[in-house]
């Protein structure tokens, strides 16, 4: 079997797919909806989160990436248009269309998807080399849950 083939093989079957909540959490709640949250246009040393999500994961090796929108997609894609390069395909699912907390949409998505996928929301930064771990370390019937802890009452400042 040819290298080239094997690598697609490997491709496929590996981590290659992120699907993307610019405008909640991973458990459904709003990003940004307080005064002084971060939300996905939140710039941070020049850029915003969203956009520095979208090009962390494709530098990490992301091949594809599906995005839940909420009412801010246009704002979204302006912010991907104008920014550096991002050169791996961007799927659009309205969450009006495709609610996070319909089993369908989840159907929907598994049909996009071949292989695993990583579901991450922006309201943070990360690293490439998280990105590439998480790549490397995924296996079948396991799930990873890379999460920051929301701050306790007594934590706030």
């Amino acid at each position: 079997m040819s290298k080239g083939i094997l690598q697609k093989r490997v491709e496929i079957q590996g981590l290659a797919t992120a699907i993307l909540l610019p405008s909640v959490g991973v458990f459904g709640g709003p990003i940004g909806s307080e005064v002084g949250e971060l939300g996905p246009l939140t710039s941070v040393v020049g850029i915003g989160l969203f956009q520095r999500t979208v090009l962390t994961l494709q530098r990490a090796g992301i091949r594809q990436l599906i995005v839940l929108s909420g009412p801010d997609e246009e704002q979204l894609k302006h912010s991907l248009a104008k920014g550096p390069r991002v050169t791996i395909p961007v799927r659009w699912m309205p969450m009006r269309e495709f609610p996070i907390d319909d089993p369908r949409t989840w159907e929907a998505l598994a049909t996009e998807v071949r292989g695993f996928a990583l579901i991450a929301t922006v309201n943070g930064v990360f690293s490439r080399g998280l990105i590439e771990q998480l790549r490397q370390d995924v296996r079948d019937g396991h799930a990873i849950v890379v999460a920051q802890p929301r701050p306790q009452p007594d934590e706030l400042p």
